[in-house]
């Protein structure tokens, strides 16, 4: 059955009795639970408090510094020749031509270095 179908009226058959459809002065006194108000002044209270939170959160959230970029291929393959340099797997000639080419631009200091 549809609240319309119920008649003038229906609000009372239902226990909404307080509003602008209440035709008798006590209105406010509703035969309801104690929480029922203390919810309705919770409620709002909180609601507002987690609609500040949220737009806090997302302040904060775009006003943080971006991430680093991920190392490029190039960079990995360069810390590769810097672990083996270190390792002694490759001399400092080899170390400095991967490095510039891996770089793109020469570095100095070729020669032996023993």
């Amino acid at each position: 059955m549809w609240l319309w179908q119920l008649g003038p009226g229906w609000g009372d058959r239902v226990g909404w009795r307080s509003g602008p459809w209440c035709p008798d002065p006590p209105c406010a006194l509703v035969d309801r639970p104690w929480w029922w108000d203390a919810l309705a002044w919770v409620l709002p209270i909180l609601l507002v408090a987690l609609l500040a939170l949220l737009v806090a959160w997302v302040v904060t959230r775009l006003a943080r510094p971006a991430p680093p970029a991920a190392t490029s291929t190039s960079d990995a393959a360069l810390e590769q020749a810097r672990i083996r340099y270190a390792r002694g797997e490759i001399d400092r000639e080899t170390y400095l031509r991967l490095a510039g080419d891996l770089t793109g631009r020469p570095l100095v200091g070729g020669g032996t270095g023993g």
